[in-house]
């Protein structure tokens, strides 16, 4: 099934009003909390609040094996299931993703331009099971120059192709999301690259199904 793009996300994608993306990105907690998902709710938290912290507290820059396991779960989680990506980040060894993860890191913050920040993706997208959209996930956590390529945010970014899950695909978005936040040109300095992908995530969210707890 392609993926949707959320109204609210594609009004939004056409906003040039720094004011709008400013809200979208601020109500994304409560949005968030809002889909009556505990366990995104939960993922959530950790992955763009906690472990930030961590990676930056640490040298070198590094996740572990648990950490990257929680990143893919928040991933399918926040968009769209697919089991068989969790259970082979899972099966990865923990020094395999701590040195993936070091060297990518490293090369991201030595990164001067796009092409050099999508090589830096190349020691995760080594990894079994990673691709690029996982691989940006990993990398927008410390680096706000990244946007995690999420299926509501690169939907009406770039549109949907039959080949969408490809580091050339990525590429495109990636530039296309740089492009949007120097035009937006927020004099808050509150967007960046990275937090107008949850933006867009905030405003597709308005459109998703709750999720029905049951009371007891």
């Amino acid at each position: 099934m392609p993926p949707i793009a959320h109204p609210e996300a594609v009004t939004l994608w056409k906003d040039k009003s720094s004011t709008a993306w400013v809200a979208s990105y601020d109500a994304y907690d409560d949005r968030v909390r809002a889909l009556n998902d505990a366990k995104l709710a939960k993922l959530d938290a950790f992955v763009t609040r906690e472990l930030p912290e961590l990676v930056e507290g640490r040298e070198p820059w590094h996740i572990t094996r648990d950490e990257y396991v929680k990143i893919v779960d928040w991933k399918l989680t926040r968009g769209k299931n697919r089991p068989g990506l969790l259970n082979r980040a899972k099966e990865l060894k923990d020094d395999t993703v701590r040195e993936a993860s070091t060297l990518a890191f490293a090369k991201a913050r030595a990164a001067k331009s796009e092409a050099e920040m999508i090589s830096a993706l190349a020691p995760l997208t080594d990894l079994r099971g990673c691709g690029p959209a996982t691989a940006s996930a990993v990398m927008a956590i410390v680096d706000e120059r990244f946007a995690f390529y999420s299926d509501e945010a690169f939907v009406v970014a770039i549109g949907s192709k039959a080949s969408n899950y490809t580091l050339a695909r990525y590429r495109d978005f990636l530039h296309v999301m740089t492009r949007k936040c120097e035009e937006l040109n927020d004099k808050s300095n509150i967007l960046t690259v990275s937090r107008l992908e949850r933006a867009l995530w905030s405003a597709a969210s308005l459109s998703m199904a709750k999720k029905i707890v049951k009371k007891m």
